[in-house]
């Protein structure tokens, strides 16, 4: 049965939405609440270059997911050759992007090793009460002390305070100890399966694919939803306030402004912050959300200095990039001269001298880069953006609010609510799937 379908988020979740509900021959409607569709994924321009706000690549597509987005993109998408690596302690270790343990001292891989073996007979009985509990249980106190200052160092914020489900958007998930011919063994047991970590190149049957639009870079991605959605006639509604939602019979209702819409289904794509005032009829606390600032840095540079990696994630407290890219070159994005970019992120708080006067440590952070082999030589030059948000982290009390907002929206059965913890591409792929099957 054919339905009309409303979906507010005009980010990569809605745009996703969207085509999916079209491909079953559905009426779609795309509500942003913004000016343009495309969220995060736009970019800005400096110098002839279109930045992308920190890494957007396009990671673990299944072949559904990819065939949407050629749909969407036509032939300008490509599958790219990740080459990435991890820094930790003064080592930059090639084909993981993950904190990598394996080249400590034995005595101390040997403690990890146990600390981690004895966590996992626990872990199924033990439910955690914060992220930075979630990390020691998971990885013993040793390894999960690393964890943690890691990850304190990527959100300027103790994961203490973090609601343990936040994991999804670090990169801690599991972690390498030992060598992938070791750890292939161990992960034949499900509970150390899902805390050891191997090379992906390693893994057996690893079908995982990577994208990048061929030409223009996240820019054209956005360019091309937009001309995808009137192709394929996806109403859009932009500038879109919404101000009520209510459920009237078999429709649920909706005021945007002054000017009414119904629809038989609406699946929210935006965040649970924007959602508490509609359901809750308050806002939600800002003391349960806490935004992660970074500026980013991109450096212009020769293409031969931009490194050989497609980025370095960093897991050492004492750098503060968190993460290094070479963004313009997987984006073709490279001048007549022979020149490209890259891109440093660098989580910073706001009022901090860096945040206050970023130029003036432009040189420090491009020294972090080249300390992590992500690049060489020097740049030509540099241009930096304050982001006063990057993410937004849910602090303890928040799922008692989530919870909340949940149960009220049973009221409404015609509306959808997406796994809004969902981070990666193939995961917010898979929430949606799940939403509307």
């Amino acid at each position: 049965m054919k339905k009309n379908i409303g979906i507010v988020g005009g980010g990569f979740r809605g745009i996703l939405a969207a085509a999916m509900m079209r491909r079953e021959g559905h009426k779609v409607t795309l509500i942003e609440s913004g000016n343009f569709i495309g969220g995060i994924l736009r970019p800005i321009l400096w110098e002839k270059f279109a930045l992308d706000i920190g890494i957007q690549l396009f990671d673990n597509f299944d072949r559904e997911l990819e065939s949407i987005l050629r749909e969407i993109c036509g032939d300008n998408l490509e599958q790219i050759e990740i080459n990435y690596a991890s820094y930790f302690q003064g080592k930059t270790t090639e084909e993981f992007a993950i904190l990598d343990l394996s080249t400590e001292a034995k005595d101390a891989v040997a403690q990890n090793l146990y600390e981690i073996v004895i966590a996992a007979s626990k872990n199924s009985q033990e439910i955690p009460n914060s992220l930075g509990e979630r990390n020691r249980q998971t990885f013993g106190e040793r390894a999960g002390a690393i964890v943690n200052s890691a990850t304190e160092k990527m959100l300027l914020i103790s994961p203490d305070r973090v609601e343990p489900e936040y994991l999804s958007a670090t990169p801690y998930n599991r972690i390498r100890i030992l060598p992938d011919d070791v750890a292939c063994i161990l992960k034949q047991a499900p509970e150390l399966d899902n805390t050891i970590a191997m090379s992906r190149n390693s893994l057996v049957g690893n079908e995982t694919l990577n994208f990048y639009p061929r030409n223009g870079g996240m820019s054209s991605f956005c360019d091309s939803a937009l001309t995808y959605c009137r192709k394929n006639g996806i109403r859009l509604i932009t500038n879109a306030a919404i101000k009520s939602i209510k459920q009237n019979d078999s429709k649920i209702r909706l005021l945007i402004g002054k000017t009414p819409a119904s629809f038989d289904t609406l699946i929210w794509t935006s965040g649970f912050r924007d959602l508490s005032p509609l359901l809750l009829n308050k806002k939600m606390p800002a003391k349960l959300e806490h935004a992660v600032p970074m500026v980013i840095y991109y450096f212009c540079v020769h293409k031969k200095n931009s490194g050989p990696y497609t980025y370095v994630q960093n897991h050492d407290s004492s750098i503060d990039v968190f993460r290094c890219a070479t963004q313009g070159a997987y984006s073709n994005q490279i001048n007549d001269r022979g020149e490209t970019f890259v891109c440093a992120e660098t989580t910073t708080p706001i009022g901090h001298p860096r945040w206050e006067n970023p130029e003036k440590f432009s040189s420090l952070v491009w020294e972090q880069c080249a300390a992590m082999k992500a690049v060489s030589g020097s740049p030509i030059k540099s241009f930096s953006v304050k982001i006063p948000a990057t993410y937004r982290a849910p602090l303890l009390g928040y799922r008692e609010t989530e919870t909340d907002i949940i149960e009220a929206a049973k009221n409404l059965p015609g509306l959808i609510l997406l796994n809004h913890r969902a981070f990666t591409r193939s995961a917010i792929f898979t929430s949606i799937e799940q939403a509307i099957s």
